[in-house]
């Protein structure tokens, strides 16, 4: 290239400079280049002619003091991958932005990998580790890098690479391919996670990885269930939006997350339900006032219709109880014959009970008795009464203000570990039921057995059809044997 070309180049860069400086010089906007013109730049500011006038002087010093640097390929949409982009003139450079240019043509990106906090790879990623793992047998982490942006690329996986961010707290891997969240787990300082247009279907173990997330984007995927999402407990912000989420218990499952506060559903059949946001909004009781949802606030016509809402899908299940609830057949002449009642008894055409011993085995056999709401004689409706919703509701309400308050104990005391403590406060509760129950069964097999006058005595009264009495222990018939003796002997003296 000749000199006169060179120095045009050199003279519109400065221009654009001296019209951006300030921006430029502050981060607000970058400072971007084509490898052509970088390359340009170099040659120029490698002869100490140029670097002794006034001009040159101004561009180096400019150049070194620089924070952010962006690089795009010299043709739209062509992945550069061959020339090589020398970066030593930016030795204070914190934010780097590649857009259609292999990470592999930086020539300073080891020295870059101890002090980058931001990097931005787009348009030409087919995996992480072409990034973040570039030197196969060195790999090293990146210690600076809190926020990374690997967007529009054609990642299929996030695979073990992701070990080396150890300070990332903002990961954007939107517009890729992904289809399992997975090999975060050493991603400690994690707040905001960006999964949106990619594959996911199963977040069932992604508070696994990802504990710590206060803002997570998972819209445009294929999520059915929000189960996972639930135990995020540190979420402020979800998005999941345009998913597969058909069923209103999904939505009912992200009532116990304390600190959400937006929360976007849009887009999913969920949101072609009736009332869709008074029945979504209904289930965060008192938090509803302060969640927006799909960027909407919760208006005060919404929150009259919660209440109503909840009313009538209680009294909906309620109603699909009764019609499920089985009903005893008896059989006559080979047809099988609903009773009066569903319980015994009450009617003529019931079979007669089998006595003996035969009554004996059955009559150990535990029932489970179903009341038969349909039947008029049995006196009860299948409506649920408003008070009992009300009730229901507010014992719902109480029990999350109290997880809240919980919370928000733990958030003061607690400092950075709270939200390792709430989780070994929800990991030991069902250890907690566990051990009592088991506790419970070792007290009822350490209960003294039956004496044999106790069991002949509970035998005789089930083959006479009759309920069997309270058990008198051998203790206590021993205690009274010397009474009755003496009675006996006062009416056979009588009797003589």
């Amino acid at each position: 290239m000749s000199d006169s070309k060179v120095l045009a180049i050199v003279n519109a860069l400065i221009a654009h400079i001296a019209r951006n400086e300030d921006a430029i010089a502050s981060g607000e906007i970058p400072f971007t280049l084509n490898p052509g013109c970088l390359r340009v730049l170099n040659h120029y500011l490698k002869d100490r002619m140029n670097t002794s006038t006034a001009m040159g002087v101004q561009l180096l010093a400019f150049l070194r003091a620089l924070t952010r640097l962006r690089i795009e390929s010299g043709k739209k949409d062509v992945i550069e991958d061959r020339v090589e982009v020398d970066l030593g003139l930016f030795r204070a450079l914190l934010i780097l932005e590649l857009d259609c240019v292999k990470p592999i043509v930086i020539k300073q990106l080891s020295d870059l990998r101890q002090k980058v906090v931001q990097l931005v790879v787009t348009g030409c990623l087919n995996s992480l580790s072409e990034l973040l793992d570039f030197e196969v047998d060195n790999a090293q982490e990146w210690p600076a890098l809190s926020y990374l942006c690997c967007a529009r690329n054609n990642i299929p996986e996030v695979d073990d690479s992701a070990r080396l961010l150890v300070a990332a707290r903002k990961i954007d891997l939107s517009h890729n391919l992904i289809s399992s969240i997975k090999n975060l787990q050493s991603c400690y300082q994690l707040e905001f996670l960006n999964l949106a247009f990619n594959r996911v279907s199963d977040v069932s173990s992604i508070n696994q990885m990802v504990g710590n997330l206060k803002i997570l984007n998972l819209s445009h995927n294929s999520i059915t269930s929000t189960e996972g999402l639930e135990k995020l407990y540190s979420l402020e912000q979800l998005d999941i939006s345009n998913n597969l989420i058909a069923s209103l218990s999904q939505v009912e499952r992200l009532r116990g997350l304390p600190l959400l506060h937006m929360l976007w559903l849009k887009d999913n059949p969920v949101a072609l339900v009736d009332s869709y946001r008074a029945s979504s909004l209904s289930y965060f009781a008192k938090h509803a006032r302060d969640l927006l949802l799909d960027g909407i606030e919760t208006s005060s016509a919404e929150s009259a219709l919660m209440k109503q809402v909840r009313y009538e899908e209680e009294e909906d299940s309620a109603a699909a109880r009764v019609s499920l609830s089985p009903r005893r057949l008896l059989t006559i002449d080979g047809v099988d014959v609903p009773s009066a009642h569903g319980g015994r008894g009450g009617s003529a055409l019931e079979a007669p009970r089998p006595s003996g011993s035969a009554h004996k085995k059955h009559s150990r056999k535990k029932h489970r008795r179903v009341p038969d709401i349909l039947d008029p004689a049995s006196g009860s409706g299948a409506a649920v009464k408003a008070d009992e919703v009300e009730e229901k509701m507010s014992e719902l309400e109480e029990r999350d203000a109290e997880f809240f308050r919980k919370v928000q104990t733990l958030r003061e005391k607690g400092g950075p570990a709270w939200l390792l403590m709430l989780n070994e406060m929800t990991m030991e509760a069902p250890q907690r039921k566990r051990k009592k129950k088991k506790k419970k069964a070792r007290r009822k097999k350490k209960a003294p057995p039956a004496s044999i006058g106790e069991r002949e005595h509970a035998d005789t009264a089930s083959t006479n059809g009759e309920a069997p009495e309270k058990a008198v222990r051998a203790t206590d018939v021993a205690s009274t044997s010397t009474g009755d003796g003496v009675a006996g002997s006062g009416a056979m003296s009588e009797s003589s």
